[in-house]
């Protein structure tokens, strides 16, 4: 149980405000992952909690964050998204930086798991933005038409076809 709060006080110190919940006993569920609509962005972020598991299992579980700072940091993310700024070591810091620093921190573990092609997709995340970067630039550009032709697109892209 213990290794599961530090793999969500590591999600919500990177900007990954997944909703982390006990679910079925000592299992936790990560319901960020849910909700993206390219199988690329999914794949690098569960890729990013698996390396993260795999790290809170080799150390001290991280100190628990206080509620109104996540919640703050929450809403920076969902605000900014990459742009954002968040809580992080006892100041704000920008997200891109925090993230960056984490991926570097379990890269290793990637690699041992098989997951470091999928890893590398939080660096795209980071440089392009994520689906609702997606989503308001197509919204932007053409309204709810648009918005849903690049969800289809989002929907169906795969770097894995042949």
């Amino acid at each position: 149980m213990a290794q599961s709060a530090s793999v969500g006080a590591d999600l919500l110190r990177i900007g990954i405000f997944a909703d982390l919940r006990r679910h079925h006993g000592a299992y936790r569920q990560v319901r960020e992952l849910d909700v993206q609509s390219s199988l690329e962005d999914a794949a690098a972020l569960a890729a990013l909690v698996h390396g993260l598991a795999a790290r809170a299992l080799e150390s001290a579980p991280a100190k628990e964050l206080p509620s109104e700072a996540i919640a703050e940091s929450s809403f920076r993310a969902s605000r900014d998204g990459v742009e954002a700024t968040i809580l992080h070591e006892g100041g704000l810091r920008p997200l891109r930086k925090v993230a960056r620093a984490t991926v570097e921190s379990v890269a290793g573990h990637a690699r041992e798991l098989g997951s470091a092609d999928a890893l590398e997709g939080v660096e795209r995340i980071l440089r392009e933005g994520g689906g609702a970067a997606r989503q308001r630039a197509a919204a932007e550009r053409g309204g709810a038409e648009e918005l849903l032709a690049q969800l289809v697109r989002d929907t169906e892209a795969s770097p894995w076809q042949t």
